[in-house]
């Protein structure tokens, strides 16, 4: 029962483990496509999967630029409203 922990979902979602779980009962919180808000329930442990892919790594500074995180902020040119 350790906060943090990575687990899969019945339903194949990658969740992360939140405080407050219990001997049977995981709290778990993952993002489901097409829904804007992360979901956060109770799931039976026995139901649930360990999670073994290690994390994902940042790609390294001579990838292509699409790649990278630019830290530059993004500015849209916007004309007034019509109306």
């Amino acid at each position: 029962m350790t906060a943090g922990r990575r687990w899969i979902t019945p339903t194949g979602h990658q969740a992360m483990e939140l405080p407050g779980s219990r001997e049977g009962l995981l709290h778990l919180r993952w993002s489901e496509p097409g829904w804007p808000f992360p979901r956060t329930k109770f799931v039976p442990r026995s139901l649930c999967v360990p999670d073994t892919k290690t994390p994902a790594t940042p790609p390294p500074d001579d990838a292509p630029p699409l790649l990278r995180h630019d830290k530059r902020q993004l500015v849209l040119d916007m004309d007034p409203a019509p109306f």
